[in-house]
């Protein structure tokens, strides 16, 4: 976005698409700026992540790679078992803080910085993205209870308030062998990986400012039903969001639908179960790369024909960049403007 304006490219659109959110909000009058108060609160997140990592026992090698893997929400880990192998909470409980802080808006510290804390703590996104972590953890916490998976009641907490942190971002880092799982926490799971944290972070899914104004838009459909005459503007936080922005929710929600039935038709081509194609396309798009079952192993993906990896690479990309990102790039117009 800093370089766009040398380069000749749209900065403007490809700001308003990769941030992900439908209200735009630019931080400053300029988008360079702006770029550059965004990548201050990457940068501190990342050094502040280092630090309390390493203030919790870890190594000084670890706490870099894990810190820059955590603001990144990319969940690359240089162990094998990934956060399991250091068995410590001190460790899970920052890691855990570094991903939800991670998978919120960056444009709220900023603004918690300029306007105050409590004007950030009431964002409606914030809320739900919030919300959405907490309720899978008490779920998780009593399925894996009361299906004995955990000895004390402690412990199922320890692991469900981690795992469901990690998958809500995409992060997919891993402190027990979750896959393993009663089949309602796994469902749950992977329902949070699609919800995703919030536009303008490093987090993948549709994003939690989408889910929730998905959410208000039908609940007023149902209340229509009663009250065909009734005027029921959409609403976000104390804003009255004009009706393109409704339409351009449910337009993304249709894409992205789309491309999971895309993604998993052609992966089925391959001769791969539905099971896994879906689930293997599921994690590419919602940038997890994690997914119970054999789509969520490395020898599933070493099986799979260069085609179909290929694909997935696409398909991961289309991810990580917001699917309306790539189609504006695709565009002519884009390029003529």
């Amino acid at each position: 976005m800093a370089i766009a304006p040398l380069a000749g490219f749209g900065a403007t659109q490809l700001y308003t698409a990769e941030a992900a959110t439908p209200v735009q909000e630019r931080l400053t009058p300029r988008i360079r700026d702006t770029v550059k108060v965004l990548a201050f609160v990457y940068g501190g997140l990342t050094l502040g992540g280092i630090v309390v990592l390493h203030l919790g026992g870890m190594g000084t090698f670890d706490a870099v790679n894990y810190a820059l893997t955590t603001v990144s929400t990319g969940g690359y880990s240089p162990d094998s078992d990934s956060v399991a192998a250091f068995d410590s909470w001190a460790i899970e409980l920052a890691i855990t803080a570094g991903m939800v802080m991670s998978g919120t808006n960056f444009a709220i510290y900023y603004t918690a910085a300029r306007r105050g804390l409590g004007r950030a703590v009431g964002n409606a996104e914030l809320l739900t993205y919030l919300g959405v972590i907490l309720a899978c953890t008490m779920l998780i916490t009593a399925d894996l209870y009361a299906s004995d998976h955990r000895g004390s009641l402690a412990l199922a907490f320890r692991d469900a308030l981690f795992q469901s942190a990690s998958l809500t971002t995409g992060t997919a880092f891993s402190s027990t062998d979750w896959t393993a799982w009663p089949p309602f926490s796994l469902a749950l799971l992977v329902l949070v990986m699609a919800v995703g944290g919030c536009a303008g972070s490093t987090a993948g899914g549709m994003k939690a400012v989408r889910v929730y104004l998905l959410g208000r838009h039908a609940g007023q459909e149902m209340f229509r039903l009663i009250h065909p005459r009734a005027a029921l503007p959409l609403v976000l936080g104390d804003r009255i969001l004009p009706e393109r922005l409704r339409v351009g929710v449910l337009s993304f929600f249709l894409v992205y639908m789309a491309t999971l039935a895309v993604g998993t038709l052609l992966i089925a081509l391959h001769q791969v179960p539905v099971g896994e194609a879906f689930g293997s396309d599921f994690s590419s798009v919602n940038i997890t790369g994690a997914f119970p079952g054999p789509a969520g192993t490395p020898q599933f993906y070493a099986d799979l024909p260069t085609t179909a990896k290929t694909t997935l690479a696409i398909f991961m990309l289309l991810g990580r960049l917001e699917l309306f990102t790539v189609l504006v790039l695709l565009s002519p117009a884009f390029w003529r403007a």
